[in-house]
C-alpha cells in the first residue's frame, strides 16, 4: 500500500477554503505511521507530496 494515500484517506478531509499548517499535518502523519507500522518520511522530503495532492 501507499502510506501517504492511506493517511490522507483515513485522516484528512478536503474543506474548500480551509488550510492547516504543514507542521500539524506532518505530526499527524508521523503518529499515523507509528500506529500503522509504517516508516515515516523525513520531514524535509515530505512537503512536496502533500502539496501535490492538494
Amino acid at each position: 500500500m501507499e502510506p501517504l494515500g492511506d493517511f490522507i484517506a483515513a485522516c484528512l478531509k478536503h474543506a474548500p477554503g480551509q488550510k492547516e499548517q504543514a507542521r500539524t499535518v506532518y505530526q499527524a502523519f508521523l503518529s499515523w505511521c507509528l500506529a500503522n507500522n509504517e516508516r515515516p518520511w523525513k520531514k524535509l522530503h515530505s512537503a512536496a507530496p502533500f502539496r501535490s495532492r492538494g
